[in-house]
């Protein structure tokens, strides 16, 4: 996913946000996580331990019941597609 280009606009990840229902700091997590940053910058970019960045994305996995980064991802990508008013051209889409 660093590929420079964000998936989501701002106003996309907001719409999805209130879809998500989860606490604002798993949000944080997740946005980072679309950055393609590691656990490790996610932890320095929120300024809060490794394992608590792995804390939460325990509990994101539980939440959305996948089992990993790739999972979750998918999983976010199609509830936003599933989104009323919102079709799969609304997404950025990289070609490189």
């Amino acid at each position: 996913m660093p590929s420079g280009e964000p998936i989501f606009t701002e106003c996309q990840w907001e719409l999805l946000e209130e879809r998500m229902v989860l606490p604002p700091r798993q949000r944080q997590v997740i946005r980072h996580l679309f950055d393609g940053m590691s656990d490790k910058q996610i932890a320095g970019a929120l300024g809060v331990s490794l394992p608590t960045v792995r804390s939460h994305l325990g509990r994101i996995y539980a939440r959305f019941d996948v089992q990993d980064r790739t999972e979750l991802v998918l999983h976010v990508v199609r509830e936003f597609i599933a989104m009323d008013g919102i079709s799969d051209n609304d997404i950025v889409h990289n070609d490189n």
